[in-house]
């Protein structure tokens, strides 16, 4: 899947969250925002231009940049990353100001919540069941209401030396009281918003991927990944085009002697031979249908060196059947786009130059690449063992001029497997 089918979608699977850049910014500068509302409330003088404040704000973002670069990898980056900022934001104010960090309860508090942090990020990355997963997304929401909880009563006793006993003493205050139940109800109520836009998120990122698939089935990966970018390609318009055809010689009265489930198997190992053919040299489109098979290039060229490749491999497959493969190429004007009613719409290319390359693939014996006079005289490699006749086909008042690359076992030795193998 290249960058452009990416941009498409996100899809992380059932086990992992789609994170985006804002949201590891804001979890990694939650506390230390909290921390500088904290010191303004305390009366700490000019806290927004004293050092302290730059140290924790750039350790906040530090600690995104980890998360960003890292957290989708493995599940214990996150709790690795969760710990970058308050180390570096300890270690930044041991060597500054040669303090310790331990001396002050909120210190101590931040390295709580980040670890708590880290365990529940890195339980919602590993665990596949969707019941954990949202457990901890509630305990998360809950974790970070906590931290206004925390910072209140650190606010309300900072000049009590017996912190916790304090706490206690005022949680038995009817407003202390409601402030800790209101402030926890709040996290679970968040939390379970959370889980829930979770869900929805997985399902959505699940009914993603199907479109896609089916998007690729229909339009093809090539085209889609432009469409993309540039929705006009999808638009009926009058365009150049290389059309091949091919089609299994034989292959009519085979499958009447064969049971359908050989007929499938057979069909399988031919599709997987023309599909990784056509994508590696970047058809615009292909389509199959039944042991026929059609594709649009831009040009000739890279048309005939797939076909070439195409009916190598093909012949390997098909002469354990007794079958074989004969391809046609035609170049010219097409229209192209999306065809059809309002309802039902396909891309297609009409015009009678895909008409024409049926007929010359229908003319082509088994083994044989037909290419059309036009195509030829664009075709930028030379091939001596191009044969030039006359053909008359079925649809024409006048007979056609191609020039046919004989079957395989007949041709010299400069368009074997081997030489036709180039990468384009």
């Amino acid at each position: 899947m290249n960058t452009k089918t990416t941009a498409f979608t996100q899809h992380t699977g059932c086990s992992s969250r789609i994170y985006y850049p804002l949201e590891h910014l804001a979890n990694s500068l939650f506390f230390p925002l909290m921390y500088l509302g904290y010191q303004i409330f305390a009366g700490t003088p000019h806290i927004a231009f004293s050092p302290d404040a730059y140290l924790i704000i750039s350790s906040g973002v530090a600690q995104a940049c980890y998360l960003l670069r890292y957290a989708g990898i493995l599940p214990w980056h996150y709790l690795i990353g969760n710990l970058i900022g308050p180390s570096l934001y300890s270690l930044s104010i041991n060597l500054f100001f040669g303090t310790s960090v331990w001396d002050q309860p909120i210190h101590l508090a931040y390295w709580c919540f980040a670890l708590c942090a880290g365990i529940t990020q890195s339980l919602r990355k590993e665990v596949t069941s969707l019941a954990i997963k949202y457990v901890a997304i509630m305990l998360e929401n809950m974790l970070r209401t906590g931290i206004v909880l925390v910072l209140f009563y650190l606010l309300t006793e900072r000049d009590q030396p017996a912190i916790f006993t304090t706490i206690h003493h005022r949680l038995s205050e009817p407003s202390h009281q409601f402030i800790t139940i209101a402030i926890l109800f709040l996290g679970i109520i968040t939390g379970i918003a959370t889980a829930s836009s979770e869900r929805h998120l997985h399902r959505l990122s699940q009914i993603t991927k199907q479109f896609k698939m089916f998007a690729e089935w229909f339009l093809g990966r090539e085209l889609l990944d432009r469409s993309i970018m540039q929705p006009e390609e999808l638009t009926l318009q009058r365009r150049e085009r290389t059309i091949v055809f091919m089609d299994i010689r034989g292959f009519t009265k085979w499958s009447e002697q064969h049971t359908p489930e050989e007929v499938v198997q057979l069909l399988g190992s031919y599709y997987q031979i023309i599909e990784k053919v056509f994508t590696s040299y970047q058809a615009i489109k292909f389509k199959l249908s039944a042991d026929e098979a059609m594709a649009i290039f831009p040009e000739p060229t890279t048309a005939l060196q797939a076909a070439i490749i195409i009916r190598t491999q093909a012949q390997a497959l098909l002469d354990n059947y007794q079958l074989g493969i004969g391809i046609g190429i035609h170049h010219g004007p097409v229209v192209e786009g999306l065809l059809g009613s309002n309802g039902v719409k396909f891309y297609d290319v009409i015009g009678d130059t895909v008409n024409t390359a049926k007929r010359l693939e229908s003319a082509a014996h088994k083994g044989e690449i037909i290419i059309s006079t036009k195509a030829y005289q664009i075709i930028h490699e030379e091939y001596d063992q191009m044969v030039s006749h006359i053909i008359t086909v079925k649809g024409k008042k006048q007979p056609l001029q191609v020039y046919s690359l004989p079957a395989f076992d007949s041709a010299s030795p400069n368009i074997t497997a081997e030489s036709a193998l180039a990468t384009p």
